[in-house]
């Protein structure tokens, strides 16, 4: 179940639990999703264990995800060979009478379901692993959710979630309104793979903060028991994937969902005007910005360090393929 990562896929990060997806994209049926530059397919096993592996067949490259599951094996649409959970061949139709090589087998991925997330593992696996950045702010609440792709790079996507100088200009005519002026005194708090921010100079700075749990999620407290939460998914260098929740407490039917309809809605806008800015910047990947950073930006040069720590570790501890 190794996700050791290659040359190739070392400039997205690895060494690290990635949410991929929610789980909510993952019925009954194979889910084919572009991640990290690479084509995977997510199915679950009766017990609801999830499997991840390359959405190709090893016979004639055809995609798994436009196959069937069928007892805990994933079958191919093109010749019906069948997977099981480790991506060893098990079934081969053509060749009945035929022992099967153990070369016919297919990577799978390490992935976990926490939080109400699927995540996948991206480095070496030494030793047991990490858990999952789960934030526990959001136990026992509801949420609505939304999805959204972006043509950017997704450190892109994530810096401006803590860049306040932005919120009076992009979002004049939404949550820019209630900003007191366009000067930010900006708190932040580097804890272990977490960035949180804050406005010193707001009245309620200490309530209203936003973090960044390291390596692509990211939160928002709003006030009281009310959340909005995001998630930032690399899908190939230019490309990522957005999932927005609104986290609230209220569980009456019907209020409920007209609550997370409001906090959806409040999203999808804010989402829609930050779009095409993140998408005009460039470099596209903020790891190759030179950029004249100010006192305001405070948050993202946090975030900045912190990915540079990480990529030197991993300089040192994995080596090219």
């Amino acid at each position: 179940m190794s996700a050791s990562p290659t040359a190739k896929q070392q400039p997205l990060l690895a060494g690290h639990w990635y949410v991929i997806a929610s789980p909510h994209q993952l019925r009954s049926k194979p889910l084919a999703l572009e991640r990290f530059g690479e084509r995977l397919v997510l199915w679950r096993q009766q017990s609801g264990q999830i499997v991840a592996m390359p959405d190709q067949c090893v016979h004639r490259g055809a995609q798994l995800s436009g196959g069937h599951i069928d007892n805990d094996t994933i079958v191919c649409p093109f010749h019906g060979f069948a997977y099981d959970a480790s991506g060893q061949c098990t079934v081969m139709p053509c060749e009945e009478s035929w022992q099967i090589p153990s070369g016919f087998k297919l990577q799978t991925y390490t992935v976990c379901e926490a939080g109400d997330w699927i995540w996948l593992w991206r480095g070496p696996e030494t030793g047991s692993l990490p858990p999952p950045p789960v934030e526990p702010l959001l136990e026992g609440l509801v949420y609505g959710e939304l999805c959204d792709d972006w043509n950017a790079h997704y450190t892109r996507a994530i810096e401006v979630q803590i860049d306040y100088a932005h919120l009076p200009f992009v979002h004049k005519k939404s949550i820019g309104r209630f900003m007191q002026g366009n000067s930010f005194d900006v708190g932040t708090d580097l804890s272990s793979g977490t960035i949180k921010s804050w406005l010193n100079n707001h009245k309620k700075g200490s309530q209203q903060w936003a973090a960044i749990h390291y390596p692509n999620t990211w939160i928002n407290s709003v006030g009281g028991k009310f959340y909005i939460q995001a998630v930032f998914i690399p899908v190939a260098q230019q490309r990522c994937h957005v999932i927005m929740r609104f986290h609230h407490p209220v569980k009456i039917p019907l209020i409920r969902q007209l609550v997370s309809w409001f906090g959806t809605q409040l999203g999808r806008k804010v989402i829609k005007e930050d779009r095409p800015v993140v998408q005009g910047q460039f470099p596209a990947n903020s790891d190759d910005a030179n950029e004249k950073l100010t006192p305001a930006d405070a948050g993202i040069v946090g975030y900045r360090k912190l990915r540079r720590s990480h990529q030197a570790q991993l300089k040192a501890e994995i080596k090219p393929q």
